[in-house]
């Protein structure tokens, strides 16, 4: 879109792994059409799936499939009424499955590779007061279906409850879970994890008058029983929008912090956290941009780091841009024992000439720069001689952590990188 009152398209983009476009594909049907979903299918063309509508009527789905160049293939009929999709994937025997709501109910729907409807079901309170729909849907491992969204089933009209529904392949329910609390609390992401577990997160107790609201992650086992439930409050308020596996029985929920927001959708900063298997922090960050950034998917990327895809509004900006964060992946620091230049497992005088011969007579590179780097200054030069010499015969102070005597890893953040240290392999 443009200015207030021109149409709205959905838009497809596509880049290489540095985030560069390789192409834009602009799609409407109706004068208003958001895309808000997209799975890659099997041939490497995708489906998106959102809404679209007339100023003033009702929304209807809007889901289309396109060839690997973004090149239309088909398009769903605008036959749901009062109806949005928020979720989309491609199933094992090659149909598409799209959940969302409609009417105030959560629906599944299945149409098969050329877009023709299988079946559809509905899901959630038959009362018109009370509003339920699904934001996420993934395939388990046994061709069922595993979806997470909310629900206002436990009787508070002005809020709504996490809800999580399991199907199987027919979306046939095979079991639903409710978890109330105070405020507003939906589920956002949805995960199966090995042994057919199923992890949830998203955002628990949001109020738009306080301010409040914590990201959420809880799992459940293949039979619906919960397991574990934890909350995750930096300060602010955080909405956890997808999980993704990282190894080790370890997982990264991905999503946005502000101090205080009136919606779920916009946030202001890039909200990170590693949990273990029982939900415990490994690590959390938040990370902050003068953008409002609202990280809304995440992808791990081939190289071991992730990409996180959403919008962002920069300063003094009204309308939202499209955003693809990359962040490296989390490197290992190989062990070393400072100012063993040589890597012999001794710091002795070969250090000192090996750190001198290397800088100002073409002598070999040091296996290992962090060894060399016997100031631990980020930088080899002539003061790294110089520091050993009077490490070892002037009594000199001792090289800095890991030291002399332990291996261990750099603790300082520079350039220099340690290729290989023997001794401490």
């Amino acid at each position: 879109g443009g200015l207030p009152g021109d149409p709205i398209d959905a838009v497809l983009v596509r880049t290489d792994e540095n985030g560069e476009k390789v192409w834009e594909k602009r799609f409407r049907d109706k004068k208003l059409t958001f895309g808000r979903a997209v799975c890659e299918t099997f041939d490497g063309g995708f489906v998106i799936a959102g809404d679209t509508f007339e100023p003033g009527s009702t929304l209807s789905i809007f889901a289309l499939r396109t060839d690997r160049d973004g090149g239309e293939i088909w398009r769903l009929p605008r036959d749901f009424s009062s109806a949005t999709a928020n979720a989309v994937v491609q199933t094992e025997e090659l149909g598409f499955a799209i959940a969302g709501t409609e009417g105030g109910l959560g629906y599944l729907l299945k149409v098969d590779t050329s877009g023709n409807r299988l079946w559809k079901k509905t899901f959630g309170s038959v009362s018109k007061s009370l509003r339920d729909g699904f934001t996420t849907l993934r395939e388990t491992s046994d061709g069922g279906l595993i979806l997470g969204g909310w629900t206002d089933a436990l009787g508070d009209n002005e809020s709504g409850d996490i809800f999580v529904l399991r199907t199987d392949a027919n979306g046939v329910r095979e079991w639903e879970r409710t978890l109330g609390a105070l405020g507003l609390s939906q589920a956002s992401a949805v995960l199966e994890v090995d042994g057919g577990d199923i992890l949830v997160a998203g955002l628990t107790g949001f109020s738009q008058r306080g301010g409040t609201g914590d990201a959420f992650a809880l799992r459940f086992d293949r039979e619906g029983v919960p397991l574990w439930s934890r909350t995750y409050d930096t300060g602010v308020v955080e909405h956890a929008r997808s999980i993704a596996p990282i190894g080790d029985g370890r997982f990264l929920l991905a999503g946005h912090a502000s101090e205080s927001t009136g919606s779920l959708r916009l946030g202001s900063d890039v909200l990170l956290l590693e949990i273990d298997g029982d939900g415990g922090v490994v690590w959390e960050s938040v990370v902050a941009r003068p953008e409002a950034v609202y990280p809304l998917d995440m992808a791990v990327a081939g190289d071991g780091g992730f990409v996180l895809a959403g919008g962002i509004v920069p300063v003094d900006a009204e309308n939202a841009d499209f955003a693809l964060l990359k962040f490296e992946p989390e490197r290992e620091l190989a062990a070393f024992r400072r100012g063993d230049t040589n890597a012999d497992g001794r710091v002795n005088l070969s250090d000192a000439v090996a750190t001198l011969n290397f800088l100002f007579v073409a002598g070999a590179a040091p296996p290992c720069g962090d060894a060399a780097d016997a100031d631990d200054t980020g930088e080899l030069n002539l003061t790294d001689g110089v520091y050993s010499l009077n490490f070892l015969f002037l009594a000199g102070p001792s090289p800095p952590a890991p030291g002399p005597e332990s291996c261990g890893a750099d603790e300082t953040d520079d350039a220099i990188e340690c290729g290989s240290f023997p001794p401490c392999e």
